[in-house]
């Protein structure tokens, strides 16, 4: 399962860096159809992910780098990677309703965004809130679909919704779907990941323990 956690630590955490432009700003606005992010929000939720990980659970250290969070989402209220660290963050403090709250205000704001859909879907599972559970994972394969449709070579977009119809209709449905993203995509190493290493050794209750 340590596969998977680090597929997830891919969705969450995958944004740290900011580029040169994104430096040069001080608020979220829009360059030639690319948001561009608050460069102290940016700042804050590196802080924030280097505190994180290094608090090897400590409630003072782990509250800090939620107060990190807090002020990039106040600096900067589109920057969606403070949201989603900020629910990862009380999701290990056990606090998984605040956790889907957070995640609401970012979808709320950017209604296909996948992984917020995702995680909600994930902590709901982990409730035994099934129905709600489902229909998140729905909602963030549409927000997948949305995606592929953009750009039918986002090969992650493709392999993160076979995870997701695993979740929904079964470990077989799952592996066809990767199999289908596999016919187009021999090589991608995610895509393999996902048929080779995660799919087939997956455990829900397992899994679902993480949140």
């Amino acid at each position: 399962m340590k596969n998977i956690d680090l597929v997830l630590l891919a969705f969450l955490f995958g944004v740290f860096s900011c580029n040169s432009q994104e430096k040069k700003e001080k608020s979220s606005v829009v360059q030639d159809s690319v948001v561009v992010y608050d460069s102290m929000a940016i700042a804050l939720n590196n802080k924030a992910i280097g505190m994180f990980f290094q608090s090897q659970g400590d409630d003072s250290i782990q509250n800090i780098a939620k107060g990190y969070l807090v002020k990039a989402i106040q600096m900067d209220s589109n920057y969606y990677m403070a949201y989603a660290n900020l629910a990862t963050l009380l999701i290990k403090q056990e606090k998984r309703d605040s956790a889907i709250q957070v995640l609401q205000t970012i979808i709320d704001k950017k209604p296909y965004y996948a992984e917020g859909l995702s995680m909600q879907g994930y902590i709901y599972d982990r409730l035994e809130k099934f129905d709600s559970a489902d229909l998140k994972y729905k909602q963030a394969i549409e927000a997948y679909d949305k995606r592929i449709e953009a750009n039918e070579d986002n090969v992650n977009a493709r392999v993160n919704k076979a995870f997701l119809i695993m979740l929904l209709r079964g470990q077989e449905a799952g592996f066809r779907e990767v199999e289908a993203v596999l016919e187009k995509y021999p090589d991608d190493s995610f895509a393999l990941m996902m048929k080779d290493e995660i799919i087939p050794y997956f455990d829900r209750e397992d899994f679902l323990s993480s949140y």
